[in-house]
């Protein structure tokens, strides 16, 4: 199906979903994401307390998926990704524009980690605002259109930096700069929030909660209770979890999935400190060779996943999730292979977006499928709890091997994300015969 007949098809929620995630979240983060590391050693943050920050950032994130499924139960999915939204994006990007030292960062970590917990509640809402049939246009759709701000919004951002370090110096007009951009995320992603508030309808009625959460606990507006409940992880909500715990690994396609993915995001959660490290520090290029890296990556991928989107069909997605994981291994090993030259770390990123344009709609696709409606938001806590606690060490895992030799966390990338294919392989072609069984 064409784009434009993929725009028509699509409506209601995925449609705001799509478009307020793409101008009121999507525009302002790809201006300033690049430059969070710079920004932290520039108020004294050392690499290692950097990579210090990424293990409280998911274990704080393990602590809200705990909750994020039956959040997402409890109150509906829409009001639980508006309400975790406000605290984990508003809340948090504000503490990051006002740091002044590495507490405010630490801060910053534990309340980001609600974003997980929120991602809960949007998935559920995005899957079941679309039909079974057109979940593989949708996300497709969707990652067509996410990425366009990293088209040209790096660029903006290297512009913002590179003016105010031209008035103030450049650590100050560094920080200076991307204080004003962290403050801009806060305020755009407040009007993202009031139009789903208004524009977005619930799906999946809030379900009872009795003998996991009260739901008066959870029901912020609700007067503040006079002391905390007895048992805030009830013994029910644990053999909950743990009922699906049981669900994923007894049912071979969700728990492949699961693992595959869980691998890549260890694999890609590795050199995600060091990389900017790498390039502006080790090669000794400029902000704006890793703004040009960025751009060539998303325009690659818009491109790729505009000529698939009409493809992603049920019995393409597996094949499609193949090609993606085959050609991923081949963009770290690139990457330094490349040194200073630009062309070969172009290529590379190239390479990493064109497997992430093959394997992204289809995972989300073949997640949706595989997941029946009334497991789907605390089977992807469940599994997204897992995720965190295989993440945890990774980003500072990355920062020790980057200390050892700047090369090694790309080989470990390049490692894991073999295991990874070979894990995918095992996969039923056509997921929807595994929902069915489920």
């Amino acid at each position: 199906m064409p784009l434009r007949e993929s725009l028509a098809s699509i409506r209601g929620n995925a449609m705001v979903l799509i478009w307020s995630g793409l101008i009121f979240y999507g525009l302002p983060t790809a201006a300033v994401s690049q430059w969070a590391v710079f920004y932290m050693k520039d108020l004294g943050v050392s690499t290692t307390q950097i990579g210090f920050l990424s293990v409280i950032t998911t274990t704080s994130s393990l602590g809200f998926l705990l909750l994020g499924g039956v959040m997402t139960d409890a109150l509906g999915r829409k009001k639980t990704n508006i309400l975790l939204d406000v605290i984990a994006w508003v809340g948090g990007y504000i503490i990051l524009a006002v740091a002044q030292n590495f507490a405010y960062f630490v801060i910053y970590s534990v309340v980001w980690g609600v974003s997980a917990a929120s991602g809960v509640a949007y998935g559920c809402l995005f899957a079941e605002s679309v039909r079974p049939e057109s979940r593989g246009e949708a996300y497709a759709l969707n990652a067509v259109l996410s990425p366009l701000p990293g088209l040209f919004m790096p660029f903006l951002g290297v512009l913002v930096i590179e003016h105010f370090q031209t008035l103030m110096g450049p650590i100050a007009g560094l920080v200076y700069a991307v204080r004003l951009l962290y403050f801009a995320v806060a305020a755009s992603v407040v009007g993202g929030v009031t139009l789903r508030y208004f524009k977005v309808r619930e799906i999946t009625p809030a379900v009872p909660t009795a003998g996991f959460l009260p739901r008066r606990y959870l029901f912020v507006f609700s007067p503040f209770p006079p002391r905390l409940p007895r048992l805030v992880f009830h013994t029910k909500l644990l053999e909950s979890y743990w009922e699906d715990l049981r669900w994923l690994w007894n049912r071979r396609a969700p728990f492949y999935y699961w693992l595959t993915t869980a691998l890549a995001s260890v694999a890609s959660a590795i050199p995600s400190i060091v990389y900017p490290l790498y390039v502006v520090e080790e090669l000794g290029l400029q902000l704006s060779a890793l703004a040009l890296l960025a751009s060539t990556s998303t325009a690659t991928g818009i491109i790729i996943t505009l000529f698939i989107a009409p493809r992603l069909g049920v019995q393409n997605l597996k094949k499609f999730l193949l090609i993606g994981y085959s050609v991923l291994p081949a963009s770290p090993l690139l990457f330094i292979m490349a040194g200073r030259n630009l062309l070969l770390l172009a290529t590379s990123s190239v390479v990493g977006s064109i497997s992430g344009a093959f394997a992204g709609p289809a995972g989300g696709g073949y997640w949706a499928d595989i997941i029946p409606d009334a497991r789907r938001a605390k089977v992807s806590a469940v599994t997204g709890i897992m995720n965190n606690a295989l993440v945890i060490p990774a980003g500072f895992i990355g920062v020790i091997l980057y200390q050892e030799a700047s090369f090694l966390p790309w080989i470990v990338v390049a490692a894991t994300e073999v295991v990874a294919l070979l894990i995918l392989l095992n996969l039923p072609d056509n997921p929807l015969d595994q929902g069915k069984k489920s």
